[in-house]
């Protein structure tokens, strides 16, 4: 594989630079680890994400019970607002 050229801010450096030293690594080996986990993890993230949305589809379709937006919006600002409101309840939809 060619070599990338890759440019850190200097402040990020010094921290992946300490890191390897501490560890006994090359910063190549830290720098290395650090972007597999990044796409290990998006990866993971991503597929739980669809995985949880086409669950949440199925039960709607099944039930056709969901929150209005609006009502959950306007719960979030309040809740922002350093108030305590109802939470929204559940409202029937056609499917």
């Amino acid at each position: 594989m060619p070599p990338s050229d890759l440019k850190l801010p200097p402040e990020l450096e010094a921290r992946v630079e300490a890191a390897a030293q501490a560890a006994g690594r090359s910063p190549q080996d830290i720098v290395v680890e650090a972007v597999e986990a990044y796409f290990t993890g998006a990866a993971q993230d991503r597929t739980s994400f669809v995985a949880e949305a086409l669950d949440a589809r199925k039960e709607f379709e099944l039930t056709g019970l969901a929150y209005d937006a609006d009502d959950v919006f306007e719960y979030l600002l309040e809740r922002a607002r350093g108030k305590n409101p109802t939470a929204p309840a559940l409202k029937q939809w056609p499917v």
